[in-house]
């Protein structure tokens, strides 16, 4: 301020001046009509050893809760959803991860409400050990060409080496780990490209090869008991949660296929058709066969369609994951965050435009234009500051 502006502010102006901001921030956020959110993802984020309950709107990245407690049971929960109500804060959906408090909160405030399982953190561990294994392969191939190698110069010598008897362990060893390695690889990549992935197969297809994939995962447990009966509970217990997803799919494609009196199937064929890239050549060879069948005004269409049902159908919390990361940065700066601290940069970061985003309608708008979609004054001129414009 003084380098530049040459004006002297001291630091307990400035903190006075942002406590008294706190409270503003806070009635707007409160007053915020929360009923256009459709589908919400909630989580909690860790600081000083706190939790941080968080929660965003999948459409309009709108964050709706952003709150320290000192704990994250159920009742803390189940408190802040209560006053989510008084916004008229409703959703038709919510996905979050498999935390005990969250998910109580969720059925005591809203029971009747649909709670998916979020697919970041399933897959991220699937990711996770197939990566464990990946490196217990290369270990185990560099152990088994090491010993070789040693091996090898002491025949040279007309010696007999005191590794010679482990080299045989270790060949077992390579090909143990090589074939769970190559096994891993292909079930977690059904998992993610054909079974969970938004354009894909029909639910009853999706269903069988998700009790093939863990069938298979099962057989592995036997081989590492440690790191893949985890993995095997979590997806034997949420296989209907994980799946509910392609169940919502249906009932659109349903929709879709009434509207245009043509069989679900049909509908499905154009969804799994988008799993190629338009401007590829699989594409463009799967879908001669639903041109010529449908003409092209009436595929383009569907097409459309279908996108539309596939952008509008979220099956995974990582817009929450996101906003976590926004945070991390302000969290990064300040070992305590409460206070009231949260109420304004909720409000900021509500009522600070996108400068760049994979969807061009986002581009330029803050969270909270895309959920009203009105237009909003300046963040700064909310709180009842005039702000500085240059001379012509």
């Amino acid at each position: 301020m003084e380098s530049l502006l040459d004006h002297h502010v001291s630091i307990g102006t400035i903190f006075n001046l942002v406590d008294a901001m706190i409270q503003k921030s806070k009635t707007i956020n409160a007053q915020q009509d929360l009923s256009p959110i459709r589908c919400g993802a909630n989580d909690e984020i860790y600081q000083s050893k706190k939790p941080v309950l968080t929660g965003v709107d999948l459409e309009s990245l709108y964050c709706y809760l952003l709150v320290e407690e000192k704990s994250r049971d159920s009742e803390t929960w189940a408190i802040h959803l209560f006053d989510l109500q008084k916004q008229q804060f409703n959703p038709e959906r919510v996905i979050a991860d498999l935390g005990k408090g969250l998910r109580g909160g969720l059925q005591l405030v809203y029971p009747n409400t649909p709670c998916d399982v979020d697919h970041f953190h399933i897959l991220r561990d699937l990711f996770t050990l197939r990566r464990s294994f990946r490196n217990q392969l290369k270990s185990a191939v560099s152990y088994h060409a090491k010993l070789v190698k040693k091996v090898e110069r002491a025949q040279q010598l007309g010696r007999t080496h005191k590794h010679a008897d482990k080299l045989e362990s270790a060949k077992t060893q390579e090909h143990t780990l090589r074939d769970l390695s190559g096994t891993l690889d292909i079930l977690v990549n059904w998992m993610h490209h054909d079974i969970l992935n938004i354009a894909g197969s029909p639910p009853e297809i999706r269903g069988e090869l998700f009790n093939f994939v863990l069938y298979e995962f099962r057989k592995l447990e036997d081989k590492h008991p440690t790191q893949i009966k985890k993995i095997c509970m979590t997806l034997e217990n949420q296989r209907e949660r994980l799946l509910s997803f392609s169940n919502r799919l249906n009932d659109k494609f349903q929709q879709i296929a009434d509207q245009f009196k043509l069989p679900l199937e049909t509908i499905w064929q154009c969804c799994e058709l988008q799993r190629c890239k338009h401007d590829g050549d699989r594409y463009a060879v799967r879908c001669v066969p639903l041109q010529l069948e449908l003409g092209d005004a009436l595929f383009y269409e569907i097409e459309d369609a279908v996108i539309a049902a596939l952008n509008s159908t979220a099956r995974t919390s990582s817009m929450v994951e996101n906003l976590n990361s926004r945070l991390r940065p302000y969290f990064f700066l300040r070992k305590e965050i409460g206070h009231g601290y949260l109420q304004l940069l909720q409000f900021y970061l509500n009522h600070t435009p996108f400068l760049r985003s994979e969807y061009r309608h986002r581009v330029n708008k803050t969270p909270a234009e895309l959920l009203t979609r009105d237009k909003q004054k300046h963040w700064l001129e909310q709180l009842d500051f005039q702000r500085f414009k240059r001379a012509a």
